[in-house]
């Protein structure tokens, strides 16, 4: 027997608390340092909550180990003595998978092109609704007429 889902429920995220600014206690200063940029980077469009803090949690402990392997590895080479046969230095995965993991979060946060540009169309609608109650909409570009 199969279960059809019931309507999914959807939160507006401007009524989701504001995310505080506060820094982990588990952090290192370097760790710190880089939560204190991404925040107030990501902050400037007023859309960070609450929620998203586990997400910038991971994407700063990602960023600081991907910046660590990348120190690391520039005092070593890019292939080591395996057991039996050279291989790749095991610090270049740990790079890769940092930054397929930033990728994924910046997805989920917003981040990408596509989702900037979503954003910044909704902001501007949002402001001409506040500024009158009547909606407009313009075209970005126009033909030159002949």
């Amino acid at each position: 027997m199969k279960v059809k889902p019931g309507p999914q429920a959807r939160v507006r995220t401007d009524e989701l608390p504001k995310l505080e600014a506060s820094i982990p206690d588990y952090f290192t200063p370097e760790q710190s340092e880089v939560w204190g940029e991404v925040y107030y980077l990501l902050d400037e469009g007023n859309l960070l909550k609450n929620v998203d803090r586990l997400l910038l949690e991971d994407l700063v402990l990602n960023l600081d180990l991907k910046r660590r392997a990348s120190v690391a590895l520039n005092k070593e080479e890019l292939v080591v003595d395996g057991q039996r046969t050279i291989v790749k230095n095991p610090l270049l995965n740990i790079i890769k998978d940092c930054q397929a993991t930033i990728h994924k979060i910046c997805i989920q946060l917003g981040l990408s092109p596509r989702s900037r540009s979503v954003i910044a169309h909704v902001t501007e609608e949002h402001e001409d609704d506040s500024l009158d109650n009547t909606k407009t909409t313009a075209t970005p570009w126009r033909r030159k007429e002949k």
